[in-house]
């Protein structure tokens, strides 16, 4: 077996790898070669597998890219026909869509991007700026995308309206972490969702009639297990469970499978959205951190024409000292020197 390389314009880049690397797997599987995109990342791989990286990098423009081949003479002629094979079959078509369908395309959360990579083996691109989607990938696959495109548009939407008392946290359990639990909503369904939380918060599915039903079942049985619960709690407490950036309380969500908010009104209180086994999960290792974590006051006087310098633009500078420290800084009031502190010892 040996090496050699060739230089290809670096923008047949995309052809030639394919969506997930799935043209260049279908190359070295149907030659038998290993073939290699020299780049930063394996160029001390391919130096100590012999490869004179030094001197191909010397010979290579801006505008090209090195193709490494590794096999014998026969695997790696093959390589080079079915590389020069691919990219005379692919090409790039341009859509432009209405800014109603592009926002309905491009908001659901790019999983439908996704789908069609892999489903009709091309690369597509968004462009917000003008509401294009560039398609990548041999003709009859090109063909495909569009046409899954032209389908997507054409089913119906229906919308689910969130009203509850706390429909911002309601909304964000039902999404799960990174958007998992509305993936396999999808999934199990065969319906696209969008999220839409602007004026008001609400789903639309877009999909067939018997799909959109399936939601509509989920959804409404989601509802009845999951439900929000208030834990009185001492405002004191609550930078607490926050924890530096939010770090404390994302790990407690996690844990519990719950999302959490906090409400000063009527009375101080930690607000659990979850099902009822979960919230009381939520709201145990909660008190484990406020226990271990006992915060009191301490008031400062600070003169009033030094507020300014310590909030800073924005509140930058005041939200930097609680960052770093972890306590909570309150300045009450313009008429009044007293900073309030709440915060460990240490904090």
């Amino acid at each position: 077996e040996k090496f050699e390389h060739f230089f290809l314009p670096a923008s047949s880049f995309g052809a030639i790898l394919g969506p997930k690397g799935k043209y260049v797997k279908e190359i070295e599987m149907m030659s038998g070669a290993r073939v290699h995109v020299l780049d930063d990342y394996n160029s001390m791989e391919m130096s100590r597998f012999g490869v004179n990286v030094q001197e191909i990098l010397s010979q290579k423009s801006k505008e090209d890219m090195a193709i490494i081949v590794k096999g014998s003479n026969e695997q790696r002629r093959l390589a080079r026909d079915l590389i020069s094979d691919f990219l005379e079959a692919s090409g790039v078509d341009v859509h432009t869509f209405s800014h109603e369908d592009f926002d309905s395309i491009s908001s659901v959360r790019g999983s439908f991007i996704v789908m069609l990579e892999e489903e009709c083996s091309v690369m597509a691109k968004l462009n917000f700026k003008n509401s294009t989607i560039e398609i990548k990938g041999k003709e009859k696959d090109r063909r495909a995308a569009f046409e899954k495109i032209r389908h997507y548009l054409a089913l119906e939407e229906q919308e689910i309206l969130f009203e509850a008392e706390f429909p911002v946290i309601m909304l964000r359990s039902f999404i799960g972490l990174n958007g998992k639990n509305v993936k396999e909503v999808e999934k199990r369904t065969g319906c696209w969702i969008r999220v839409v939380s602007e004026s008001r918060f609400h789903l639309i599915l877009k999909g067939d009639a018997e799909a959109r039903g399936r939601v509509v079942k989920e959804v409404d049985e989601w509802k009845r297990n999951n439900q929000h619960e208030r834990f009185p709690m001492e405002e004191s407490k609550h930078y607490a469970i926050i924890g530096k950036q939010g770090a404390t309380i994302h790990k407690i969500e996690q844990e519990s499978n719950t999302v959490i908010c906090f409400s000063t009104t009527p009375e101080p209180a930690m607000i659990v959205f979850g099902k009822e086994e979960d919230r009381k999960v939520a709201f145990a290792l909660a008190q484990q951190v406020a226990q271990g974590n006992s915060r009191e006051q301490d008031v400062m006087t600070i003169p009033r024409e030094l507020h300014a310098l310590i909030i800073g633009m924005n509140g930058n500078s005041i939200k930097k000292v609680e960052q770093d420290s972890g306590a909570r800084v309150q300045i009450k009031g313009i008429d009044v020197d007293n900073c309030i502190i709440t915060g460990t010892d240490v904090q």
